[in-house]
């Protein structure tokens, strides 16, 4: 019996990875995705189809009957799929895989201030037939001028408090249009031995005694003031300036600081924990395009698609608590709703 999910291209993908593998580690490798991310989805692959496709145990992988038909096929349509890129691009006055006419495809794509970990290794799933070039920017001002100036065609972002409209010039503004992947509060990191570490949410108020970490960027320390003095009415003591995410974790570690930011995407080392802030700024994900760019709607709706796809993934294996709080009510987070719809029926097994 099935599960009542639809099966998807993605997870078919990651499972031809694995079946021509015979090896998660190795399929992650490919794909450059975690081996716990990939295993996720053939299991839901599985779920979603009522089948058994693989054999496993902890020395190898084969291929059930199920999972050599569904291989045979995911083979042919993959090739197919590529083969319809090819005509589409040769043929005038066709619309390429990246939505300009003649065949455009290659993507250029931003990120700024976001922990893009596995997230590119995904984008070939959203079509085959478009290159990435991918480059970091300090802010996401930044970015959006890049847009606008047309030297990218999408940017992937953090949004702290809407600063970015005060200080983006209007004309690019008018370039640009966005959608909101995540929209959250923002999370505290504390040492393990912090007097609020044991709790579910931390008060801003508590923290007022505290060393803070910050980064040397503009923006975001301007957001540790902020949510200091609004949230908590005391001014925060900022000690230590990094942007070297290894080096906030030692210093929380060694319990001489705190820190804010998004809920932690990766696993915490056992002397640091993260908390949500009751009442903080939210943090806010957007992918924008170039209004006038190369891109087409539909490439753009199945990049957004595909991030909310990394980031639910993601916290389901490092941050299971936070991933069953979007779950539980996919309606309020409108930028993962239908990703979150899919993963229900994960969540029903692991409660």
């Amino acid at each position: 019996m099935t599960s009542g999910a639809e099966a998807n291209w993605d997870d078919v993908m990651a499972f031809r990875a694995v079946a021509e593998h015979l090896n998660f580690t190795a399929a992650a490798r490919h794909l450059h995705v975690s081996a716990s991310t990939l295993s996720h989805r053939v299991s839901r692959l599985e779920s979603a189809l009522g089948l058994a496709l693989l054999s496993r145990n902890t020395r190898s992988v084969r291929l059930t009957e199920a999972g050599t038909v569904l291989l045979e096929w995911a083979v042919e349509a993959g090739d197919s799929w590529r083969d319809l890129h090819v005509s589409l691009r040769r043929e005038p006055g066709r619309v390429g895989p990246a939505g300009s006419p003649g065949g455009r495809n290659v993507v250029r794509f931003g990120y700024a201030r976001v922990d893009t970990t596995d997230l590119f290794g995904e984008l070939p799933l959203v079509d085959p037939g478009i290159t990435w070039h991918t480059r970091a920017l300090p802010t996401g001002v930044a970015g959006l001028g890049a847009l606008a100036d047309g030297s990218l065609d999408l940017l992937l972002w953090v949004d702290w408090l809407s600063w970015w409209r005060r200080e983006t010039p209007d004309q690019v503004l008018a370039q640009v249009e966005s959608a909101v992947v995540v929209d959250e509060p923002l999370w505290v990191y504390l040492p393990a031995g912090h007097p609020a570490a044991g709790q579910d949410v931390v008060d801003v108020g508590q923290l007022a005694e505290d060393d803070w970490i910050a980064s040397p960027q503009p923006v975001p320390r301007r957001l540790v003031r902020h949510t200091a003095r609004r949230y908590g009415r005391f001014e925060p003591r900022i000690r230590h300036l990094t942007d070297d995410p290894r080096m906030a974790l030692s210093l929380l570690s060694e319990g001489l600081a705190v820190d804010v930011g998004p809920p932690p995407c990766a696993p915490l080392p056992a002397q640091v924990v993260a908390r949500p802030l009751r009442g903080a700024p939210r943090t806010r994900i957007q992918l924008s395009r170039r209004r006038s760019g190369p891109l087409s709607e539909e490439t753009f709706r199945a990049v957004h698609r595909q991030v909310a796809r990394w980031y639910v993934d993601g916290y389901r294996v490092a941050n299971p608590g936070y991933w069953r709080s979007l779950a539980h009510r996919p309606e309020r987070h409108p930028g993962l709703r239908d990703v979150l719809r899919e993963s229900s029926g994960d969540l029903r097994v692991t409660g």
